[in-house]
């Protein structure tokens, strides 16, 4: 059994160029985290995370020139040894688990592409605190 210790999931735009019109040969795609989210998951049988996506994010696209894609970048950090758990308190009251203090660890990374659409202001609106009014002048 491996046991995951805690993830990370990162929202990235990876910006780029087609190589015929890059300024430099060796110009490279330019990848921005937008936003991230962490959990330490380590005795937890399960865990969810909850990653906002910014309102003022451009959508997905691609021209001869350049595109803009998105990535979900999982980080996995889980322990290489099978850890040894902590059995449930024998006093009364309870007792406070103890995390280990020294543990072997191995780091997995995935990129999960994915497409932003765009979404229409007042959608979007309904699920900020932003303010938006509509007004009709005659």
């Amino acid at each position: 059994e491996i046991d995951c210790v805690q993830y990370s999931v990162s929202l990235q735009s990876v910006e780029s160029v087609n190589k015929d019109f890059r300024v430099k040969e060796d110009q490279s795609d330019k990848v921005i985290n937008q936003s991230k989210q962490h959990e330490v998951c380590l005795g937890f049988t399960q865990s969810n995370i909850v990653l906002p996506i910014p309102l003022h994010l451009t959508p997905s696209f691609s021209t001869n020139i350049c595109s803009l894609t998105y990535n979900l970048h999982f980080e996995f950090v889980t322990s290489v040894n099978e850890l040894t758990r902590q059995g449930p308190p024998e006093e009364e009251g309870g007792s406070e688990w103890q995390g280990p203090t020294k543990m072997d660890i191995e780091t997995m990374v995935w990129d999960l592409p994915i497409t932003l659409y765009p979404t229409f202001p007042t959608h979007a609106a309904l699920h900020s605190n932003i303010g938006t009014s509509n007004t009709s002048q005659i």
